[in-house]
């Protein structure tokens, strides 16, 4: 299952938002202790969040070998579609090197 970046990013929106009321309810807290309080209890949490998930990209898979022996067989079994095209037994059908773009939603 893929991580949704859009969805990662509005659930962490969600929390800080969540942390921003929690935090306001307490009486005569300041500005700045109630930051202070927010970056010590989630910030580095969210940072590390941020730069894996909001901001990373996904893998990059390089397959290489003979031609004829399996890597585009590979390929569409790890999309589950049928995306690069294959042969029967008589030979090799992919003659030069593709890139094939895989989303996994």
């Amino acid at each position: 299952m893929a991580i949704d970046k859009q969805n990662a990013k509005a659930l962490l929106e969600g929390f800080n938002d969540l942390f921003d009321i929690t935090i306001s309810s307490v009486p005569n807290i300041s500005p700045q202790i109630s930051d202070k309080v927010k970056e010590i209890i989630i910030g580095e949490t969210f940072k590390e969040i941020d730069r894996l998930i909001i901001n990373g990209r996904g893998p990059r898979i390089y397959l290489l070998g003979r031609s004829g022996h399996g890597k585009s067989s590979v390929i569409n079994r790890l999309s589950n579609q049928n995306l690069a095209e294959i042969g029967g037994v008589a030979g090799p059908t992919t003659s030069k090197a593709e890139l094939y773009n895989i989303r996994f939603e």
